[in-house]
């Protein structure tokens, strides 16, 4: 078909628009059936032909190409052939004249091939069709009237020419023909959020994306596509491999995923073309949503307006699944939660471009789900689509629904790995199995309310004791119910005689503790008087308990925020890939074997063993690497000082290691080991993940 330089609108600019009428995106004229040649049209294919010619002839191989700047959408190479033959005799190069003779008869087959069309459709003969006769033309022209795609159409149309109201005419029909083609059958909505999509995973904006970033643009959209699926899809395309897509390619792909897609939802339908609203939960779980609970699904029915129906046919389903997904699978009041926290942490960061580090720690403790420093940053490589450092709402909002799906899945895994008689429900002492399994203390109110309850019965007081849990850490500036047991016994341990609270000298202690250089650096000095005065809410010179929580918990992030700062800069220094960092960052905690943070020579040669042999000569160079990189001179790297090494290794090929680890990273590959994550970017260099394999 004809080039899209813009699959989710209409091609060319007012002045081609206004030339070609109906025959493009923009309002029908009311043009007669037969066409007239007025002077706006023939400037306007004039200029197409001066686009085109050279020393004032065009080719006859560049004709496909001027139908396609004329405006029409996937013209026929027949219609081409029969017509420049007719038209042209067929000659190798035209001029003005038969050019415009070309375009002439080509207009009129158009046109006369449209009107037999809806003739066909128009059963009454009043020159106007129904929105129920639209389908059946789209069809003709390929393009599958998918639920919500007719009514788009109509309502794109009466923005453009109120006269639809009274019935689609032949005019309105090539209107709305022109703009389904330029969207490959989506509606406007669905196109948006495809191109928006496109350009998220287009990171060095070049209008394409690899095969790696398709992967992942699927999995932000919510669809759980196995790579064997995607491969083949793509295989249906006439392209195989790490090849990169355009966005009209992307579109053409999408296209089929959701034919793929729809075939799936008819499928679960079954004979009978239509099924009970009890039956959706299995449908969910046969689309790859085995998280989505009945609750989400009973909203999606609400907001679809589908609550009064027992059965479901095809279009109901599908307005259904579209739904659920468009709400990354949470309900509405979930949403809220997650724009409350964000817009709270976002204006705490002083800035409304997102949030990153310590906020973006915080804003995801506020919302009950604790992640230590380094898996915040994991969060960043995997949910910053942009790689812009930090977390847009949307970005936020997919991180806190992968967090709720991952946590219900683990529910339902330790549901029914404790259901010991497979009765379908938990005895008391089955449910007390399956809060110890999820590392959670049951109490004897936990213990009465989950017997007999069924797995989403479960899960949703599983739900109700995460919130209880998630409030006390508001309660307790974000700590967990261990981590303020550890507080308390450091606050007891400053308080040694049991007055409950902390000033003079004990208080002086405790800042020395949390920064050890107050009294030589200025800066910190100034840092811990404010931090004093920030915490004691009552200024009376003494912290409580409760203040004391106040005050790690910004010590903590203070700490947090130097090592993040260590990290972007190293990150910055060394030019990894986000998505490089994290598997480094793996391989770090994997060798880290006192767990201290920090990785000894004793603990590098361990790692390095794995992928190159280290003879005397190996082992050497290697202690003089790491003493360069070693800025504090204790003979152990933490993680900036571990990136900076392994740069200096892979510039230098230090004992081979860059075709060591390609090799492993390529045996990994083949026996199906190296899973990448499908929010996570595509690597750039191969030994991280060589490294981690190994």
């Amino acid at each position: 078909g004809a080039q899209r330089s813009s699959p989710a609108g209409s091609r060319g600019g007012s002045k081609q628009r206004a030339a070609v009428g109906s025959q493009s995106g923009a309002a029908p004229r009311g043009l007669e059936a037969t066409v007239k040649e007025d002077d706006q049209l023939v400037k306007f294919r004039t200029r197409v032909f001066r686009e085109l010619a050279v020393e004032c002839l065009v080719r006859a191989d560049q004709l496909m190409e001027a139908l396609g700047r004329l405006g029409y959408r996937r013209p026929p190479e027949s219609w081409k052939q029969e017509i420049h033959q007719q038209a042209c005799r067929g000659r190798s190069h035209l001029d003005r004249d038969d050019f415009l003779e070309f375009a002439r008869r080509f207009e009129e087959r158009f046109r006369a091939t449209m009107q037999q069309r809806f003739d066909a459709a128009d059963a009454d003969g009043s020159g106007r069709i129904s929105l129920a006769e639209l389908p059946e033309l789209l069809r003709l022209d390929d393009i599958e009237p998918f639920p919500l795609l007719p009514e788009d159409l109509v309502d794109e149309m009466l923005e453009a020419d109120n006269t639809a109201k009274d019935g689609i005419c032949l005019d309105h029909f090539i209107h709305m023909r022109n703009a389904a083609l330029d969207r490959w059958g989506f509606t406007r909505a669905e196109a948006a959020e495809l191109e928006a999509n496109f350009r998220r995973h287009d990171h060095d904006g070049d209008g394409r994306i690899t095969d790696a970033r398709l992967r992942a643009s699927l999995s932000w959209m919510g669809f759980r596509t196995r790579p064997e699926i995607v491969t083949a899809l793509r295989k249906g395309m006439g392209r195989e491999g790490p090849e990169v897509l355009g966005q009209a390619e992307f579109f053409n792909f999408m296209k089929r995923h959701r034919e793929m897609h729809c075939e799936e939802l008819r499928s679960a339908l079954g004979p009978r073309g239509s099924l009970e609203r009890e039956e959706l939960q299995v449908v969910f779980e046969r689309l790859g949503h085995r998280a989505v609970t009945p609750e989400v699904i009973t909203e999606g029915l609400e907001d679809c307006k589908l609550t009064a129906k027992s059965d479901l046919a095809f279009d109901d389903l599908y307005r259904l699944v579209e739904q659920v997904r468009r709400k990354d699978f949470l309900q509405h009041a979930q949403l809220e939660e997650i724009k409350e926290a964000f817009t709270k942490f976002e204006a705490a960061r002083g800035d409304d471009g997102g949030v990153c580090g310590v906020e973006l720690s915080g804003a995801i403790r506020w919302l009950g789900f604790p992640q230590t420093l380094e898996q915040v940053q994991d969060i960043l490589a995997d949910f910053d689509i942009d790689e812009s450092g930090v977390l847009e709402l949307p970005e936020f909002a997919k991180v806190i629904g992968r967090f709720r799906e991952e946590m219900i899945l683990s529910v339902r895994r330790s549901f029914l790995e404790h259901d010991w008689d497979r009765d379908g429900t938990l005895s008391d002492r089955e449910v007390r199995a399956v809060f110890l399994r999820m590392g959670q203390l049951p109490k004897e109110a936990h213990v009465a309310q989950g017997a007999g309850l069924d797995l989403w019965g479960f899960a949703a007081l599983m739900e109700r004791h995460r919130a209880d849990v998630r409030d006390r850490q508001r309660e307790n500036q974000g700590f967990t119910d261990v981590e303020v047991r550890r507080v308390t016994a450091l606050f007891r341990e400053h308080d040694p005689d049991g007055l409950g609270y902390l000033s003079n000298k004990r208080l002086s202690e405790l800042i020395e503790e949390l920064y050890p250089d107050v009294r030589t650096n200025p800066e910190t000095h100034k840092r811990a008087k404010a931090l004093l005065l920030q915490v004691d809410a009552n200024h009376d010179g003494r912290i409580d308990l409760q203040e004391f929580l106040r005050l790690m918990r910004i010590a903590q992030d203070d700490k947090d925020e130097e090592r993040l700062v260590a990290d972007e800069s190293a990150i910055k220094a060394t030019r990894f890939a986000r998505a490089d960092v994290k598997e480094f960052r793996k391989v770090f905690h994997v060798f880290d074997n006192d767990t201290n943070g920090e990785l000894s020579y004793e603990e590098l040669k361990g790692m390095l063993g794995g992928i190159v042999p280290l003879g005397n000569n190996a082992s050497k160079s290697l202690l003089v690497l790491l003493k360069a990189v070693d800025l504090d001179g204790n003979r152990e790297l933490d993680f900036p000082e571990f990136l900076n090494l392994m740069r200096r290794l892979q510039d230098d090929d230090w004992n081979g290691i860059n075709d060591r680890c390609a090799a492993i990273a390529e045996a990994a590959q083949e026996d199906g080991c190296d899973e990448w994550n499908g929010n996570s970017s595509a690597r750039q260099h191969s030994a991280p993940a060589a490294v981690n394999n190994t």
